[in-house]
């Protein structure tokens, strides 16, 4: 799978699941794992390492520690360390997720309606059932998001702007790194007049933290890279945004997948296009997937209901009429059909 990924997914990271490792690690080094001080290092290796050079220190330490030296296991776990460590892909958009349960929940799901001794189609309705209840319960957390609003900690400012942009989820993830910059401690290491450099320290915590800001651009970057891991703003470069009396959040910050309006809006990215262009898929396909991920919302929505239903089918029909109306659809349709009638002879001539 990891030499298909290279070839095929040339814009992806391959990573490792944490939660595998871990029961793997009960297996191959159970009886230090037990150990709560290997534990707690080990552990650390996992979630704690923000740099490679803290990484290859904490595994150095692990390894002299306890004499593990030899252990074949983690030799390979330790080659691997790219997959699994944080520290070498924080600059890569994970969103925060690292282990697949998440995958393996859903396929539980599926698996759980399902017998040994269901027959095909049994399953099929099976599946559309569940599916309609997955697809009814997020088309109501939408509502909810669009219709309503979150509980405000402080009704003002980039609290504000945040419960209007971000889901009702996401504002909760956003409102807990804004709360914590009371619990940052700042001071101002560089300024070469655009280019602020900071130091932040939270409390509690010895590590320091490098934030970058330019007040020409707006532009704000921390050590610890939540935005480019999760595409939500940490508290320390927020807590410089608080700093400069910022009242809003930069558009550059604010990540579409994460908006209210995510399904509305088609994320257009440069590395799709590019990669798609690589791998020989046509503009046709592109469109035609852009047409059915807008087309599948709207389904969705206007099935809720008799008069939704009208609705589409009537702006379907007006749709159909328009494309029959222009030229270069109409061409091009007619150059489709031509192919299709002489594929169609050759098979009967074949025959």
């Amino acid at each position: 799978m990891a030499n298909a990924i290279v070839v095929m997914l040339r814009e992806t990271r391959h990573r490792l699941c944490i939660w595998h490792i871990s029961k793997n690690a009960t297996q191959y080094i159970g009886s230090h794992y037990s150990n709560h001080e290997f534990k707690e290092h080990f552990n650390k290796c996992f979630h704690d390492c923000l740099t490679e050079a803290e990484f290859e220190a904490t595994w150095n330490d692990l390894i002299r520690k306890f004499n593990l030296e030899s252990n074949s296991w983690l030799q390979e776990l330790y080659s691997l360390r790219e997959k699994w460590c944080p520290a070498f892909s924080l600059d890569t958009f994970t969103a925060n997720i690292r282990s697949s349960n998440r995958g393996e929940s859903i396929t539980s799901t599926f698996h759980q309606i399902s017998t040994k001794t269901m027959d095909l189609i049994g399953l099929v309705q099976h599946y559309e059932k569940k599916t309609k209840v997955v697809r009814s319960a997020e088309l109501e957390e939408d509502f909810r998001c669009k219709n309503g609003m979150p509980h405000l900690r402080a009704n003002s400012g980039i609290f504000k702007h945040a419960a209007s942009e971000y889901t009702i989820k996401m504002y909760s993830f956003f409102e807990n790194e804004l709360m914590s910059i009371f619990g940052v401690r700042m001071i101002e290491v560089g300024n070469d007049g655009n280019q602020y450099i900071y130091e932040a320290i939270e409390e509690g915590h010895p590590r320091v933290y490098i934030i970058e800001y330019n007040s020409a651009t707006s532009m704000v970057s921390c050590s610890c890279k939540l935005f480019e891991s999760m595409g939500l703003l940490c508290r320390h470069a927020l807590k410089v945004l608080d700093l400069k009396n910022f009242t809003s959040i930069p558009t550059r910050y604010i990540e579409k997948r994460w908006t209210k309006g995510a399904k509305k809006r088609i994320v257009e990215s440069s590395h799709l296009y590019e990669s798609s262009y690589k791998m020989g898929k046509s503009a046709q396909s592109l469109r035609l997937s852009e047409l059915m991920h807008e087309g599948n919302n709207v389904f969705s929505i206007g099935s809720l209901c008799d008069s939704g239903t009208r609705i589409v089918k009537q702006k379907l029909v007006e749709a159909m009429k328009l494309l029959e109306s222009d030229e270069e659809t109409t061409s091009l349709q007619g150059n489709l059909n031509k192919v299709d009638d002489q594929f169609v002879r050759d098979v009967l001539l074949d025959n």
